[in-house]
């Protein structure tokens, strides 16, 4: 297989979680590729912890239901 270079990922924790739990659910039903591949990013990805603000510490970093201008 072709090693393919992939730039890094970082990822809320609040969005880790959303996601895997996407992942998991399509992996199990057996139903959808994409499911695997996103099991396969997150595993690669840094999990970043919010803020008390709830907000993630690097301002280079978009959450679900984010705005960006």
């Amino acid at each position: 297989m072709e090693q393919v270079n992939r730039p890094p990922i970082a990822i809320s924790a609040i969005d880790y979680d959303r996601l895997s739990w996407i992942a998991n659910a399509g992996v199990q039903s057996q139903r959808y590729k994409a499911a695997g591949m996103l099991t396969d990013e997150l595993g690669r990805a840094e999990i970043v912890p919010p803020r008390p603000s709830g907000r993630t510490s690097s301002p280079c970093i978009r959450t679900s239901n984010t705005r960006t201008t």
